[in-house]
């Protein structure tokens, strides 16, 4: 008789341990592709050469590019709203494994001096910061992250994730960008917001 009352006891202590473990899975609605909506500074700075500094480094990487010949027609060089700018939060398609990596492509500069004194910079092209994170969701809105490559860094390193609705999220870091006003790089502290898109029909 005894053992049959362990055994009762053990299948419900196994009942009640499965439960508890379904309790602390949380569904993953992160994963997909999101625009950047804005990019804001701490301190203004002059990303396309126009010779005007502003917080908004959005409008500033969005604006067209001052070239150093002020008789040139400026150039857009980014556009926040194509697909290959977006960031992506895996899974973001169903075919892809079940790892959750985040590739925030944050626009990075690449700058290059005209002469060797380094007094005539321009803006070559904007690229992608490679840094990749692994990232857990917690039960708050907060998103743990791991940086995956430390030596990837170049544009600067994630501070803090927050969700702030279902489809949005915001970037804490501090960041590292050629002010055209000053002639330098400057690193400044940045919060950029994302927004889910849907996946394109092309």
């Amino acid at each position: 008789m005894k053992h049959i009352h362990y055994l009762l006891l053990s299948v419900l202590l196994a009942f009640s341990s499965c439960q508890n473990n379904e309790e602390t899975v949380i569904e993953n609605n992160f994963k997909g592709h999101y625009k950047i909506t804005a990019m804001e500074s701490d301190q203004p700075l002059d990303l396309n050469n126009d010779g005007i500094s502003s917080s908004n480094l959005y409008e500033e990487i969005a604006a067209p590019v001052h070239g150093n010949n002020k008789d040139e027609t400026p150039i857009p060089f980014y556009h926040f709203e194509e697909w290959s700018n977006y960031a992506e939060v895996r899974p973001a398609f169903d075919d892809q494994p079940d790892y959750q990596l985040l590739l925030l492509r944050l626009p990075l500069q690449e700058i290059i001096f005209q002469n060797r004194k380094e007094t005539e910079p321009y803006l070559a092209f904007y690229t992608h910061d490679l840094t990749d994170y692994e990232y857990t969701l917690t039960e708050d809105s907060r998103v743990d992250l791991r940086l995956v490559n430390p030596g990837a860094v170049r544009l600067g390193v994630v501070e803090r994730l927050e969700r702030t609705g279902k489809d949005t999220f915001v970037v804490e870091m501090t960041a590292r960008y050629f002010d055209f006003f000053n002639h330098q790089w400057t690193y400044t502290r940045i919060n950029v917001t994302y927004e889910k898109v849907e996946r394109s029909s092309e």
